[in-house]
């Protein structure tokens, strides 16, 4: 069914794919990214889509009584697939040459749960936290957004169907109903599950069906927004909620949730209100460039996020030069991918549906038959052979060495009770799991203690301290206790150590973690968060990756003379020395064990802090987690500097 064209939804589009860029680009200004709530973009095309489906549906559901839906779903695959495919096929040249084994491996499934449409599933499973640095270096992320979108196309048309065959008079408050359900759900998925609920249909669906609430009105209402002042007066208003939501919000934001009201209110304001030819929200978003970028919206989506990861992988370090050039490139993709694909496979008189299916054939079976050997082959080692004798001892794969270090984690240990020995237990995030290793790494060193972590396993956490917050409701907090109580390690220990990268709400959240622990009679021991550096460009760049992959690129033998003195130089002081203070503070009035990290990893009289190790091993894998040879030389100085002083 034939909608009639609204070029300011087009202008919509582009502040929507433009807001996303630029998030995407990461702009750094004085400390901040600029465009913070650029993600926002995504929820902007909820809105469009959920109102542009509806139309259809609802105008063919009116007119016939029925739907068509292989009619609906063949205009669905020209509309979408094509483009999608033609990317997956470029890319796969430059992962080969780009992407390290063990990311190729997860690239290559990222592919093929793309092209299946349940790319949001797998990155929710596989652990990836949307807006983390570190999928910035995960090509088909951005798929995450489509997957959803199609699942609302399979199975949005045939609810609509059914609701209007059997309960038509009821129409508009099913809508209405299933909006707010799930707007209900996506607030309470926040708190409770906010991954999942992040990348999920059900907690995401309330945005496109604000957008079917939209079509239903117009369909179903004789207005027309004849008032020139409040036609006026509320698109500005819509456009200034979606404006100020990109600028000013970041990933701080919860969402998605009632947080995100303003942007999707404002997105309806202006489709409902900017149907007059005077408006003035209708007129900027009709101008020839804002048209032309939506019209080129959905390429542009696609091809910048592989561009800049690709772009990220390939460059030691990023300059805003770089990022210049990725958006050039971007637009130059977008704009070949948006004339000679796009539009020329939804062009019925040029290819009709069986050709274009005999394309999307053979185009899936190339790229599953090279994923699927990817994956079998563990993403090829042999590829980067030339680069491993640069790296000698070292891995240049970081992502193999975070998964090493989490690896002891395996291992069941189980506490007994012993008058020879103090049990020690390490509680917190991903930092406890570092702090285990130093001490687990390095038992003969410590043979008066038995060290455990709680909790284990990759992406796990031991304690959620935040569920110890005054504020959290009081569910949450007992069934946190609940797990730890009824832990054997728990109930043996002697001392827990706090080991935790805090920010101001968990700094919060101790003084009641603590109570509950010594009315467990457990002797508690607090470490300060660890350091960090601007090494960090994701999983594959510490200052040790930085200066061997300055040799490849020369020729030459990676520098280490000064990697001391860099690596000190290199601390982002300001992520937590300010916590620090409030943790020591915190230690000091409550008088129990506070511990620095900075002591056995840097030396404040040289002003120098350990990259590597005598041997020659990489300390770090990222911004502030260690390796577990890390681990093994950091222990030993523990032991030297009788830093793990609790007695």
């Amino acid at each position: 069914m034939k909608l009639t064209y609204r070029p300011e939804i087009d202008g919509l589009r582009a502040i929507a794919v433009v807001a996303v860029i630029l998030y995407h680009l990461k702009i750094d200004a004085y400390g901040n990214y600029l465009f913070g709530g650029g993600f926002l973009g995504v929820d902007i095309f909820f809105v469009i889509s959920g109102y542009l489906i509806s139309l259809i549906i609802l105008k063919e559901l009116k007119k016939t009584g029925t739907i068509s839906l292989l009619n609906f779903y063949q205009r669905r695959i020209r509309r979408i697939i094509p483009a999608l495919v033609f990317v997956i096929l470029i890319s796969l040249p430059v992962a080969w040459y780009l992407i390290l084994p063990v990311n190729f491996v997860e690239f290559s499934k990222s592919i093929l749960s793309s092209l299946s449409f349940i790319s949001n599933f797998y990155f929710y499973f596989s652990g990836q936290q949307y807006g983390a640095e570190e999928g910035l270096f995960k090509p088909f992320l951005h798929t995450w957004s489509l997957s959803v979108e199609e699942q609302f196309y399979i199975f949005f048309p045939i609810f609509m169907f059914f609701i209007f065959k059997f309960f038509n008079k009821n129409l508009f408050f099913i809508i209405f109903l299933s909006f707010f359900l799930s707007l209900i759900l996506s607030n309470w998925g926040l708190l409770n599950l906010p991954s999942l609920n992040f990348y999920i249909l059900p907690s995401r669906s309330w945005e496109l069906l604000a957008g079917s609430l939209l079509a239903y009105f117009e369909l179903n209402t004789k207005k027309k927004n004849n008032n020139y002042i409040n036609s006026n007066l509320y698109s500005i208003i819509g456009f200034f909620l979606v404006i100020f939501s990109i600028f000013i919000f970041t990933d701080e934001i919860k969402h998605p949730s009632i947080y995100t009201l303003p942007t999707v209110i404002g997105v309806s304001l202006i489709i409902w209100f900017s149907n007059d030819k005077r408006n003035v929200i209708k007129k900027l978003l009709s101008s020839k460039i804002f048209v032309s970028i939506g019209l080129a919206s959905y390429s542009l989506y696609l091809w910048h996020f592989p561009i800049f990861a690709f772009g990220r992988m390939n460059n030691v370090s990023v300059t805003l030069a770089d990022k210049l050039i990725w958006i050039v490139l971007t637009i130059i993709f977008s704009i070949f991918s948006y004339f000679f694909i796009e539009k020329f496979f939804r062009n019925r008189k040029k290819i009709n549906f069986k050709n274009t299916m005999i394309f999307l054939i053979l185009a899936y079976l190339v790229i599953i038959f090279f994923s699927l050997k990817v994956v079998k082959n563990n993403g090829y080692d042999i590829r980067f052979e030339d680069l491993r004798s640069f790296y000698g001892i070292n891995n240049p794969d970081n992502t193999s060495l975070r998964k090493k270090s989490w690896s002891t984690l395996n291992k069941e240990i189980i506490f007994q009770k012993s008058k020879e020995k103090k049990n020690i237990l390490f509680v917190g995030d991903s930092l406890s799991k570092d702090m285990f290793n130093i001490f687990d790494q390095n038992k003969k060193l410590f043979l008066e203690y038995n060290f455990a972590r709680f909790g284990g396993g990759l992406h796990s956490q031991s304690l959620k301290i935040v569920d110890f917050h005054p504020r959290v409701k009081n569910k949450d907090k007992e069934k946190t206790i609940s797990r730890i109580i009824n832990d054997i390690n728990f109930i043996n220990s002697d001392v827990v150590v706090i080991s935790n990268r805090f920010n101001k709400k968990e700094v919060e959240s101790l003084n009641n973690l603590v109570s509950f622990l010594q009315v467990n009679k457990k002797k508690v021991v607090l470490t300060s968060n660890a350091n960090e550096y601007k090494t960090y460009k994701g999983p594959s760049r510490t200052l040790v990756d930085i200066e061997i992959l300055n040799a490849y690129k020369n020729k030459s033998k990676p520098d280490f003379a000064n990697i001391k003195s860099k690596m000190y130089n290199y601390r982002l002081i300001d992520n937590y020395e300010k916590i620090n203070k409030l943790l020591e503070d915190f230690a000091m009035k409550n008088n129990i064990i506070f511990l620095k990290k900075n002591d056995f990893f840097c030396d404040e009289i040289k002003r120098e802090c350990d990259a590597i190790t005598p041997e020659g091993y990489k300390i770090h894998y990222d911004y502030n987690h260690i390796t577990l040879e890390g681990a093994r030389y950091l222990g030993r100085q523990v032991f030297k500097q009788k830093w793990f002083r609790i007695n």
